[in-house]
């Protein structure tokens, strides 16, 4: 998925995932590449699935890195929706911090899907960006 700027591209850490016997969760990263040279302020993903397939039980399967763990005004916490077929994050680094800290990193967090398909089915995950505030709404990657 790339952003409206077309200079990076907000994606899966891997290409294919692999469901192993017995395993009932898989870790899904979602990476932004390359991370802004000025580093990262704020974003908003949401992953898309077939609900019948997987899901993501609750929020705390949504994990997101520390410095980006933050809801802009709301304070610490960033804003997680959950529901059939997908789970969305948005947040921001702290606003108290002092002006011009950003997260230089790649990683923006890991999505836990709980895997629901029958051994030898696949499906397709999709990322979007979340953007609340509707189409103007830029502080998504």
């Amino acid at each position: 998925m790339a952003s409206g700027s077309g200079l990076y591209s907000v994606r899966f850490d891997q290409p294919v995932y692999f469901v192993q016997p017995g395993q009932t969760s898989v870790p899904v990263g979602i990476l932004i590449d390359p991370a802004p040279v000025s580093g990262l302020f704020s974003y908003g993903v949401t992953l898309k699935f077939d609900s019948a397939m997987a899901s993501v039980p609750d929020s705390s399967a949504v994990k997101v890195v520390p410095p980006l763990n933050f809801d802009g005004v709301r304070g610490a916490g960033a804003n997680i929706q959950l529901a059939a077929g997908s789970a969305s994050v948005k947040g921001s680094v702290d606003t108290s911090l002092p002006a011009g800290t950003a997260y230089s990193g790649s990683l923006i967090g890991v999505f836990e899907i709980k895997n629901q398909a029958p051994a030898g089915s696949s499906y397709f995950l999709e990322l979007s960006l979340n953007r609340t505030l509707g189409p103007s709404d830029s502080s998504s990657p």
